[in-house]
């Protein structure tokens, strides 16, 4: 149990190397110190990445040394300016987010005046002259290259001392690992019939139950054959002994009941002390993998630097060379700018000028538009007076629109009346027509009987003049029912 407890108390001391404590090693530690060497990694890797580019490098800021603020500027250092074909001169200016690409504007009418123009919108004019713009312009551009690298070799410096202390940190948790051990080891040699013991007991309370229960049926099997009912004095003695047999064996049985307890304890410590050892061989691990990631990182980085380093001095040529040739174009802008005002004056002439004939120009309209308005004042007599009688024609064709719905609504009535009417005597002709029709069927009818009895007693009255052929012609020519019917009758 002490050894255990020296052992935690040497691992605390070695989670506090560098300066800095880490965070306790548990299950949730070991995940996040597991994550972690991924995330610096990509940090890293990412930060070699962006300096293994020119352009990229160049607008990313450095977070160890910030640029200090130029006099002249309000968006920050001027690095680099090139001139284009619109009067206007584009600009990198160094602010604490970045380079950012603004404008610089020349003023023609101020030789020596630069307005500068940044993204934002603000902008500042500077009064300083050409020549020492441009070397105060060189100046910045040399502080922040040195500023750019030295940023970097700090980063680079303070990673390197990270890495030695995590190296440190490795060999003291290896140390610990080995004396926790060696520690477990002993402990486990020393319990080792103990837990043999615990795995494999021979003797439980139980056993001990069963046995006493055993003596107790014996003991009155002995006293119901041999011992008589008036010795009591022994059979009281002979119970003493037995319970003084069976306090012994609970007493024994509780002292083994103790030192199941003690073992199981120590059990408990040793499987604690051996997960402890596990989780710090997992730490280990990773400690090993975040120390290879961060030296590729810093491999990377120091790589990086000597090309970013490389760009910086290519970068200061350019700008030299630039520069003399800002001196000579800045030299002939402020010979165009006098023309320029010189060019400005005759302008201003030509205004006045012009000023003078646009006046004259104003007076002939002033005139002209008192014409126009009498002639607006009598066209607008000329509308009241129409827009009056148009009034008072709105006001007839209404009273007329008036009579005509009414008469309207009268025809209306009067038509519906009419279509009714049409509509009765059309049913009334409906049903004479059908009428006629039945009387027209019903007289066909009766002339129809008519012909046959007629038909018949022509026949008859043949046959009576003729004599015996009756009987053949009612048999091959007569063939109505009627008629028949009516003969035999």
């Amino acid at each position: 149990m002490n050894r255990g407890q020296r052992g935690q108390r040497s691992t605390q001391k070695c989670r506090d190397v560098g300066g800095h404590t880490r965070p306790s090693f548990s299950s949730s530690s070991s995940s996040s110190s597991s994550s972690s060497p991924s995330q610096s990694s990509q940090s890293l890797g990412s930060r070699t990445t962006r300096a293994s580019t020119p352009t990229e490098q160049l607008v990313t800021p450095t977070p160890k040394s910030q640029p200090e603020q130029h006099p002249s500027h309000t968006a920050g250092h001027l690095i680099v300016y090139a001139r284009n074909d619109k009067e206007t001169v584009r600009v990198l200016v160094e602010t604490l987010d970045g380079l950012k690409l603004a404008e610089y504007v020349v003023d023609p009418s101020i030789p020596t005046c630069v307005t500068i123009t940044s993204q934002d919108g603000s902008s500042k004019a500077s009064q300083v002259s050409a020549e020492t713009r441009t070397d105060q312009q060189l100046n910045v551009v040399q502080q922040s290259s040195e500023s750019v690298v030295k940023g970097k070799e700090s980063g680079n410096e303070s990673l390197i001392e990270k890495m030695n202390a995590l190296e440190k940190e490795l060999g003291d948790t290896k140390n610990t690992l080995q004396r926790t051990e060696k520690e477990c080891a002993e402990v486990c040699d020393k319990n080792k019939d103990l837990r043999i013991g615990i795995q494999n007991p021979t003797v439980t309370l139980a056993d001990f139950l069963r046995g006493r229960t055993f003596l107790e049926d014996e003991l009155k099997k002995w006293e119901d054959k041999y011992m008589p009912d008036a010795n009591i004095e022994m059979e009281g003695e002979l119970v003493d002994g037995l319970e003084a047999f069976f306090s012994m064996i609970k007493a024994d049985y509780s002292i083994y009941q103790q030192q199941i307890t003690s073992l199981e304890n120590e059990n408990r410590t040793l499987t604690e002390q051996a997960q402890e050892q596990a989780r710090l061989r997992q730490e280990n691990d990773d400690l090993r993998t975040q120390l290879r990631d961060e030296a590729a990182a810093a491999r990377e980085q120091a790589q990086g630097l000597a090309r970013l380093r490389q760009e910086v001095d290519q970068e200061q040529a350019r700008l030299r060379q630039e520069n003399d040739d800002l001196r000579t174009q800045l030299r002939d802008e402020a010979a165009a700018a006098r023309e320029q005002a010189q060019g400005l004056a005759r302008l201003r002439q030509e205004v006045d000028q012009e000023q003078a004939r646009l006046r004259q120009e104003n007076d002939d309209l002033r005139t002209q538009l008192r014409d126009e308005a009498a002639a607006a004042r009598e066209q607008a007599q000329g509308l009241a007076r129409l827009r009056q009688e148009v009034d008072q024609e709105q006001a007839r064709l209404r009273q007329e629109n008036d009579d005509l719905r009414t008469q309207l609504r009268d025809e209306t009535a009067a038509a519906r009346e009419q279509a009714q009417e049409l509509a009765r005597l059309r049913q009334e002709n409906d049903d004479l027509r059908t009428q006629l029709r039945g009387e027209a069927a019903a007289r066909e009818q009766g002339n129809h009987a008519f012909r046959l009895e007629r038909r018949g007693c022509q026949r008859h009255i043949e046959s009576k003049a003729t004599g015996g052929q009756w009987q053949q012609m009612d048999s091959e020519q007569i063939d109505d029912p009627l008629v028949r019917s009516f003969f035999s009758i």
